[in-house]
């Protein structure tokens, strides 16, 4: 059963701390930006079920030996273990309703869903605070339903590529999957998480903006440092919502581009931010009585994943 969150926030939420920078862009041309979050955006993470039954090349000793990495990954997904481990993200993330699309509050317009959110209802504020992101982050909705004509995908790339993000408008939305997560919904710290990490790739391919690229990674870094504290219990399963390899591509073509830029100022205001995130986390799951550190996935499954990760890469 859903838990409704009824008590009023115990911080003042103003986390980020960084001006909007609102002068104007000089965009450089892209052919393509990767922001088509699917409805299966995790299926990376998690696997597919309907793929083809894999064996190992080798087996020494009882344990699987690969010569090919996605055959190795396949291998492990194929396992009873890997059902739970879905069944378990579906619960704490995203149901299947809402990966294909069709819960209900993915089908009613944006200001109903908001006013569930603004009742407490967790599962609207997670919706409503991706929609919200989505809509400053890369400039139109993900939610076909929420925006005001058709686009094509050459359109959508088109208005991410031009978009300057909107920090008051992402704080809103922020505060909603915050809130989301404090409630019960702890995708929400999943899904801030993820989408900063590809408003910040979308700015780094697409702007030449110094101080808003800035800003993104600022953020991205942040939420990433906050979702590792909070599910420090379960962090083997978090491994790839946390997008280590690409952000840390990402810091060096930051870096590249803007040689004169201080890395540690850039930490020291994301680690502040973190900081004063995870307060807000603490202060308001205490009121309700809720963990500070969700364990949701047995210790045989995160043994599961610990080996996928060491054999597989």
């Amino acid at each position: 059963m859903l838990l409704i969150l009824t008590v009023t926030a115990l911080v003042a939420w103003n986390f980020y701390g960084v001006k909007e920078n609102i002068a104007s862009d000089n965009r450089q041309e892209q052919n393509e930006i990767e922001i088509e979050l699917s409805k299966e955006k995790f299926s990376d993470i998690v696997g597919h079920e309907d793929e083809k039954e894999v064996k190992p090349d080798i087996k020494l000793t009882g344990k699987p030996v690969f010569k090919n990495s996605a055959k190795c990954h396949q291998w492990f997904q194929e396992h009873e273990n890997w059902k739970e481990i879905n069944d378990i993200f579906e619960s704490l993330y995203m149901s299947i309703e809402e990966m294909t699309g069709e819960h209900y509050f993915q089908q009613m317009p944006l200001e109903a869903v908001k006013s569930y959110a603004d009742a407490g209802n967790p599962d609207a504020m997670f919706h409503y605070g991706t929609e919200v992101i989505w809509k400053n982050g890369f400039g139109f909705y993900f939610n076909d339903l929420n925006r005001t004509q058709v686009l094509s995908q050459q359109e959508r790339q088109e208005l991410a590529n031009s978009h300057q993000l909107d920090l008051p408008m992402l704080e809103e939305g922020a505060k909603y999957l915050m809130d989301a997560a404090v409630a019960g919904k702890l995708g929400g710290i999943i899904e801030l998480t993820t989408l900063h990490h590809y408003i910040l790739k979308r700015q780094i391919e697409s702007s030449n903006n110094k101080e808003s690229i800035k800003n993104a990674m600022i953020l991205s870094i942040a939420y990433r440092s906050l979702l590792q504290q909070v599910f420090a219990k379960d962090i083997d399963l978090m491994e790839g919502f946390l997008y280590s390899n690409q952000s840390d591509d990402l810091l060096d073509k930051y870096s590249k581009q803007f040689p004169d830029t201080d890395l540690q100022a850039v930490h020291t205001e994301a680690n502040n931010i973190q900081k004063r995130l995870f307060d807000y986390w603490r202060q308001n799951r205490e009121v309700l009585g809720l963990p500070l550190y969700p364990d949701r996935f047995p210790a045989h499954l995160e043994q599961h994943m610990k080996n996928k990760n060491k054999e597989c890469g």
